[in-house]
């Protein structure tokens, strides 16, 4: 497995100058050879390799005392003799225990420059030693689950039964997050209603009051379900009102966004994506003028549509709405109030 560093990282050296004391345990139990330590306290962390659980007890008796133990393994390996007297042995130094899957936290990884992961943390700020083997380096990413877990800021993954740092980008009220448009905006109940049943607007509220300040998620663009900016954006009412504004969203007053015009559903542009889709099929470039799009979604587009380019661009949260139909955009001309669009070629039509 790869070693590649979340963007949740970034956040550390922004939000938390200290660390609770925490450990991790990465227990390498399919291949049998060594497993990881990892003692994290303050912004140093220190890790070793242990064989038995005899190196372990001397590890934990060395001052080593941390507010949570996390242990962690690969997928399906929890019912090893190995595991549970790892358990016993952090039970009978009366170490707080946590346990998890280590496959879940790395899936949301993404590379970070080409560095190696303990060189890219020491220069943000925590510093390793020694330089950590692959095995000691997974034990000091469940030793920082063990940090989040500690500030309330995880998330359980029931169907794995694995705890997971809240701010990964797999959550999946960031999943939604990224998707409000620019210039749109959604509200904690609109939320609730898409993640499901487990989820309501007190929970939303919750979790996006432990959003980091700078967090990569689109936060500021939840309001209260009269339009109202809330008290839950972790930076403060005014400057979420400053920011959506910024963005062109549309207010009734200083308080309260006009939720007619800036309302973002999942749906509300599918109108838009299925005429995408099915319009003309042998043509292989769209064209069309914001007035002829408002006619077929049925309403009419954000200011910030119509007034900037850079709206349209593929890589902003919004491009789902092309890029569902097939489309990849081509050009925005805003002197002439018109974007072009080119379909993607398919496996079908590359063949024909």
């Amino acid at each position: 497995m790869g070693i590649q560093l979340s963007p949740f990282y970034n956040r550390l050296k922004k939000r938390y100058p200290q660390f609770p004391t925490s450990c991790g345990i990465y227990l390498d139990v399919v291949q049998g050879g060594e497993s990881g330590f990892a003692w994290l306290k303050g912004r140093k962390c220190r890790t070793a390799t242990f064989s038995d659980e005899q190196e372990l007890k001397q590890m934990l008796d060395s001052s080593y005392s941390p507010h949570v133990a996390v242990v962690s393994t690969g997928t399906e390996v929890r019912v090893t003799q190995r595991y549970f007297s790892i358990l016993r042995l952090l039970n009978e130094e009366q170490v707080p225990i946590v346990t998890t899957e280590l496959t879940p936290i790395l899936q949301a990884f993404t590379p970070i420059d080409g560095l190696t992961p303990w060189r890219w943390l020491e220069e943000n700020g925590i510093r390793i030693l020694p330089t950590p083997s692959l095995t000691a380096f997974y034990a000091t990413v469940t030793a920082l689950t063990g940090y989040f877990f500690l500030n309330d800021e995880f998330e359980f993954l029931p169907e794995l039964q694995s705890v997971v740092p809240l701010l990964l980008e797999n959550n999946p009220l960031f999943t939604y997050l990224r998707q409000i448009p620019y210039g749109e905006v959604t509200t904690f109940a609109e939320l609730a209603k898409l993640l499901g049943l487990h989820w309501n607007e007190k929970r939303v509220m919750a979790e996006l009051s432990r959003l980091p300040g700078g967090a990569e998620v689109f936060g500021h663009r939840v309001v209260n379900r009269d339009g109202n900016v809330s008290e839950f954006y972790p930076e403060g009412k005014e400057l979420q009102r400053d920011l959506l504004k910024w963005e062109m969203v549309p207010f009734l007053n200083e308080k309260a966004v006009d939720l007619k015009l800036a309302l973002w559903t999942k749906q509300k542009y599918r109108n838009l994506t299925n005429y995408l889709r099915h319009v003309h099929q042998s043509m292989k470039f769209i064209e069309l003028t914001f007035n002829e799009i408002e006619k077929i979604l049925g309403f009419p587009l954000p200011r910030a549509a119509r007034r900037l380019g850079s709206w349209w661009d593929d890589e902003m949260p919004h491009a789902y709405i092309w890029q569902g139909g097939g489309c990849r955009l081509i050009s925005v001309n805003m002197q002439r109030q018109a974007v072009a669009f080119s379909r993607k070629e398919t496996a079908e039509s590359k063949g024909k």
